[in-house]
């Protein structure tokens, strides 16, 4: 910090939200959900769920109402009628996992996902089965003369902006992008602009 800099102030210290989590001995461990698109005609996922103790009940949930549903740890499911995440047309679900121990709740984790099946080749990259073509900016974990602290309304602005100037891809720098960046990089399962 003593230093002359021609950039922004980079930050140093906690510039990004801290948590601690607290839980039961059953509970679902952190970041301990993955949803895998096996494919998406028909739209077939994969749940898998790191847990400790108790058995696991999986929701997937389109606008709030349950289209599928299953237990265990290793889940794979069907989903009638689909609707497809593409980058124009970003749809997204919801999964709701809940870990119940001789019938009481212990732990509940919602994630959001959309249906898609990345794949690439020499032919291209394909989404779902389409040509997509990468429209993509680099960004900086800062947000210019704000500093390096993370805002999440300067972070949904951020991607707001360049979705409007027709990007449809983010490159984060050498930098982990924030949560709240991700965040928005998802819309909500609503919102399919």
């Amino acid at each position: 910090s003593q230093l002359p800099n021609s950039r922004w102030y980079s930050g140093s210290g906690i510039y990004r939200p801290v948590h601690l989590l607290i839980g039961n001995s059953a509970h679902i461990r952190w970041q301990g959900v993955k949803i895998t698109t096996l494919s998406y005609e028909p739209a077939r996922i994969l749940v898998e769920t790191h847990a400790v103790g108790g058995s696991v009940k999986v929701e997937i949930l389109d606008q709030g109402r349950v289209v599928a549903e299953g237990t265990g740890n290793g889940v794979e499911l069907e989903l009638p009628e689909a609707v497809l995440w593409s980058d124009e047309t970003p749809y997204l679900y919801q999964c709701r996992v809940t870990l119940c121990e001789d019938g009481i709740v212990q732990d509940q984790v919602t994630e959001t996902f959309g249906i898609r099946k990345i794949e690439w080749s020499n032919q291209g990259l394909f989404i779902n089965g389409k040509e997509t073509l990468l429209r993509g900016g680099c960004v900086h974990h800062d947000n210019g003369i704000l500093g390096a602290a993370c805002y999440e309304k300067s972070e949904e602005r951020r991607v707001r902006i360049m979705k409007e100037a027709g990007f449809n891809a983010i490159r984060s720098s050498h930098n982990p992008a924030s949560e709240a960046c991700l965040l928005y990089t998802s819309p909500s399962p609503r919102d399919c602009s």
